[in-house]
């Protein structure tokens, strides 16, 4: 994280390109720099950026102080291991209003990749109409040349972010009549909740504390979230207005003991400010943070009438958060997925060691702990050893369950093809003993799992996020850790995420039985 110090006075662009199509993306720098005016392009093979020293670490602070990301994606960018890296940092920052991306599409296989993702629900950081610069012809990278109608076309993108870059510069976050949006409106146009400043003044410190620490609990739940700054009701330049095309936003007023003397009067006042200030439809939550003392507001809150508004709410930051991913993604929070994860079993002639026994105690309690903020699955969970799944499987009390695996008890190798075959084993093992129970269709018994593997010791040696989608491991999704512990990697979550996402609320749409 840059400090205020650290901090870049010049715009950064990033580019994030694989080194295999190198030549191409620097005959397009060659046009495109000319018309970004004063900015710095970050670009790590011209060669005297990075003299030494791990990679990882200097790519995640560029892309963390650029201001605006250019990914050139091919075929060669969808395979790579560090541009999946920097796609994904890019899409966080997006989301969080903080960058500008720019996705430049250079053949077939990028445009089609970029159509799953969308279909998957990996790019819900962008909004729904969101596009790409084409940059093909016949499938494959157009050919940039003096003379040929692309540099005009490389010049007036380049223009485009220029304005975009300005605009960001000068602190608004309104866009240009008919121009791109910036990536503060970006951010606005996919947020479904609203955290509001003081009308008026200002927010206290505490109260200020409140509002971040329920911003943050929205960001770990994978909501978005944008902030209207104190002094909202008389500054428009304090808030950015959601997608117009859309109704009812949540917008969440937070307010201190004794701050409001008739709650539902105030509470009425602020949806007609909201509706004066262009929101379409809002619904409004008054936020009295848990521990303040309020007789007349406690009163009248009504936790139990969870879709009620004006509401009144009296919860944690934390509990403010589940409420409100409640009422934005009522379907992906199933209550009848059963949490099946491998635990380290004793055979006969192998006694784990301690430290392999206590990491898979950690490992579950970390997992279940990150599903249960994304869903609400069975209370009770079912850890599993070998072939123990088959038996659970046929006693599952409803049709999904998440069923998880990990590679702690086997043994790290250089052969990555050796360590990837000891945990396609298990893998096999699980999916076999769903499509066993599915083979027999007894009335409504098929059983929808969402398979993961949980990768701690040697994720390298497998793709990033899933299998490939015409292979035998095709619906088995990837969660990688840290090399130390069993802290997930903030970009592999985040992918996760969206996968466990879409499969919950894709069961619950169509009705599954219970």
């Amino acid at each position: 994280m840059l400090s205020e110090l650290d901090t870049p006075l010049a715009p950064r662009v990033f580019l994030s390109y694989a080194s295999d199509d190198a030549i191409w993306v620097h005959q397009f720098k060659q046009w495109f720099v000319e018309s970004l005016g004063t900015v710095v392009v970050v670009d790590f093979k011209d060669g005297s950026n990075l003299e030494f020293g791990p990679l990882a670490p200097w790519l995640d602070a560029r892309v963390s102080e650029a201001s605006a990301m250019v990914a050139f994606v091919s075929r060669n960018y969808t395979r790579k291991f560090w541009t999946h890296q920097e796609w994904l940092k890019g899409l966080t920052k997006t989301q969080r209003g903080q960058l500008i991306f720019i996705p430049v599409m250079m053949d077939a296989d990028a445009k089609v990749w970029w159509a799953k993702l969308r279909r998957d629900g990996e790019l819900s950081a962008l909004p729904p109409d969101y596009q790409y610069a084409d940059f093909t012809v016949a499938g494959q990278p157009v050919e940039i040349d003096p003379a040929s109608p692309v540099v005009v076309q490389i010049s007036k993108l380049a223009g485009a972010v220029r304005g975009m870059l300005e605009k960001s510069s000068t602190g608004s976050s309104e866009p240009e009549p008919g121009g791109a949006p910036t990536a503060a409106s970006d951010s606005a146009r996919i947020s479904d909740v609203f955290l509001l400043g003081s009308p008026f003044g200002r927010l206290d410190a505490e109260l200020q504390a409140q509002v971040d620490a329920a911003e943050e609990e929205l960001r770990n739940h994978s909501l978005p979230s944008q902030r209207w700054g104190d002094g909202w009701r008389n500054n428009a330049d304090r808030r950015v207005l959601p997608d117009l095309s859309k109704e009812s936003p949540i917008f969440v007023q937070p307010v201190v003991a004794g701050e409001v003397e008739e709650p539902l009067t105030y509470a009425n006042k602020a949806v007609e400010r909201l509706t004066t200030a262009g929101v379409k439809g809002p619904r409004l939550a008054l936020w009295l943070p848990h521990g303040q003392k309020d007789t007349a507001f406690e009163a009248l809150a009504s936790p139990d009438k969870a879709d009620a508004f004006p509401a009144l709410r009296i919860d944690t930051p934390q509990a403010l958060a589940v409420w409100l991913c409640d009422l934005v993604r009522p379907l992906v929070r199933p209550d009848t997925v059963v949490l099946q994860i491998e635990t380290v079993g004793y055979p006969e002639d192998t006694i784990p060691d301690e430290i392999t026994t206590r990491l898979a105690d950690d490992l579950r309690c970390r997992f279940s702990g990150i599903v249960n903020r994304e869903i609400r699955p069975n209370p009770d969970l079912w850890p599993f050893w070998r072939d123990e799944i088959n038996d659970q499987i046929k006693m599952l009390p409803g049709n999904r369950a998440i069923i998880a695996v990990h590679d702690l008890d086997i043994a790290p190798s250089r052969d990555l093809g050796t360590f990837r075959s000891a945990l396609e084993l298990k893998l096999s093992q699980a999916q076999d003993a769903v499509e066993e129970v599915n083979k027999e269709k007894t009335g409504t018994r098929v059983v929808d799992p969402f398979f993961t593997a949980l990768l701690v010791k040697n994720a390298n040696a497998f793709p990033f996020g899933s299998y490939p989608s015409n292979g035998r491991f095709k619906d088995w999704r990837l969660l990688r850790f840290e090399g130390t512990g069993v802290k997930p990697l903030p970009a592999s979550l985040a992918v996760f995420r969206g996968q466990l996402h879409k499969w919950a609320a894709g069961r619950a749409s169509v009705g599954a039985a219970p």
